[in-house]
């Protein structure tokens, strides 16, 4: 079962850090050193041995360094199209209208962009067609691409950057697959977001040992990663192979929840390129967020990556 994935094929790089540096027995590419402090760029690890059942064991990708993600000509915000635009798709709980709005508020803060939350588009049924839903295992499934193609695309909002969909439903990417918790496009600025299975299976991996609130909070924080790695997507970053990072691929719910919450440095290098904004800014304002909604081993992070900026150059 596929996390995460994006439609436009993957093109072969070859991955050139260039001359590296060495300090204090951890080894990082000029490239980073000269844009980070040391004490920021330590608390991101390289990427972790791939296990057989693992994204990578599966899917053939080589990455993406900065100076590829240039050469690829990325899908940016500018002047005019400088707004996120969140679909709300399908029927919403009490609980569903508070995690979008919730989602909502991090994507702002994460983006440091304006966030605009649509009406959601409901009685599904009558909006997707037969042949772009299924059933699958006794589950309800509705076709990504049809979401991405049909009601996304043709109703983008001019000036939005990324318009993409927040949905309680199930997903697949095609009929060989069994399931998707996201999936986005590289340049038509649209994506789509499921939280059905984070909500669903959050206690599955811990005999539902979980109290009420611990799975509230693990159902937003697998909803908040998943929806920034696809919008990641849509500013045409590919999949990180480098580091343990936001946008590592993920083959099943186990891989993505050992996933890190944040961007590695060559990903929020692409990050601050694509929206010109200040990296010190965005964790202050995490941190708040982090702080208000009691994610208590994310605001940590934040503090630490707060003080590494004390120390260089942000």
């Amino acid at each position: 079962m596929i996390i995460f994935r994006f439609l436009k094929c993957s093109l072969v790089f070859v991955f050139v850090l260039g001359s590296c540096v060495n300090t204090k027995n951890k080894t990082y590419p000029e490239s980073l050193t000269t844009k980070f402090p040391y004490q920021y760029l330590s608390l991101h690890t390289r990427m972790d041995e791939i296990k057989s059942t693992d994204w990578l064991a599966r899917h053939s990708e080589q990455g993406q360094t900065f100076e590829e993600y240039l050469q690829e000509n990325p899908t940016l915000p500018t002047h005019k199209r400088n707004k996120i635009y969140l679909l709300p798709l399908g029927n919403l709980t009490q609980f569903d209208s508070q995690l979008v709005q919730i989602t909502a508020e991090y994507l702002s803060v994460f983006f440091q962009s304006e966030i605009k939350t649509q009406i959601p588009l409901q009685n599904l049924k009558d909006t997707i067609p037969k042949n772009a839903q299924r059933i699958h295992h006794h589950q309800n499934q509705l076709h990504t691409k049809f979401i991405l193609s049909h009601i996304l695309e043709p109703h983008l909002p001019t000036d939005s950057w990324a318009y993409i969909a927040l949905t309680p439903e199930d997903l697949y990417p095609a009929l060989s697959w069994g399931f998707v918790f996201g999936e986005a496009t590289l340049h038509n600025r649209v994506a789509v977001s499921s939280f059905h299975r984070h909500k669903k299976y959050v206690g599955n991996d811990v005999k539902n040992e979980l109290s009420a609130s611990e799975k509230t909070q693990k159902t937003r924080l697998r909803t908040l990663k998943t929806t920034t790695h696809e919008i990641g997507h849509i500013l045409s970053m590919r999949h990180c192979t480098e580091f343990n990072c936001l946008m590592n691929g993920s083959n099943n719910q186990k891989e993505a929840d050992s996933r890190p919450f944040f961007m590695c440095p060559v990903c929020v290098q692409k990050l601050n390129y694509g929206l010109k904004t200040n990296l010190k800014t965005r964790y202050e304002g995490l941190l708040i967020f982090f702080k208000k909604y009691h994610f208590k081993a994310e605001a940590k992070f934040c503090k630490k990556v707060l003080k590494s900026f004390k120390k260089g150059q942000t």
